[in-house]
């Protein structure tokens, strides 16, 4: 039990860091409604893998979210790229889509298409909220989006299996591992 508030406490902890440099919150509904939503995304995907008590899950999702926290940061600082509106050069990539995006692939990847869908619609609002409050061009959104999905793919949901194997004349261990 222990291990598991450590866990959610670091990923409570993450999602602060993420959001931390979007100073507070849209003055508009749509911006608001984003930002929002790129706090839930995360908390959602790491709740169903704890509700389902799915250890593996939280540790997988904890693993992708880092990385794409940790990747969008370093992104922003090594790539200054001016935002839309001219508030500052931390626009490459968008971190409020990368972090919606990792977590609506992971809810995918893991848990199917059911739990994906509405998921991938409410990170595709996140993006789209980022454009219209001009934080970011398109191209940042798109970035982040297919940063987010790949971290996710990357460590989510990889199926391993381990079978024995034989052909008649040689017997062994077929080790398998599903993308």
């Amino acid at each position: 039990m222990m291990k598991k508030l450590n866990i959610f406490i670091h990923m409570l902890i993450a999602v602060v860091f993420t959001l931390g440099g979007s100073r507070g919150f849209a003055n508009d509904h749509v911006g608001r409604t984003g930002d929002y939503l790129q706090y839930s995304l995360p908390v959602i995907a790491y709740g169903l893998s704890y509700g389902k008590k799915d250890i593996q899950g939280e540790f997988e999702f904890m693993k992708s979210f880092a990385t794409t926290v940790a990747v969008t940061h370093g992104l922003k600082y090594a790539v200054p790229k001016a935002r839309p509106n001219g508030n500052d050069t931390k626009s490459f990539v968008s971190g409020h889509t990368s972090a919606s995006f990792a977590s609506a692939a992971f809810i995918q990847k893991r848990y199917g298409w059911r739990y994906g869908v509405p998921a991938y619609l409410a990170a595709s609002y996140v993006g789209w909220s980022r454009v219209h409050t001009k934080q970011h061009d398109t191209s940042d959104v798109l970035r982040g989006a297919l940063l987010g999905i790949f971290a996710s793919y990357q460590f989510s949901n990889r199926k391993i299996r381990i079978e024995p194997n034989t052909d008649g004349e040689t017997t062994g261990i077929e080790i398998k591992i599903e993308w």
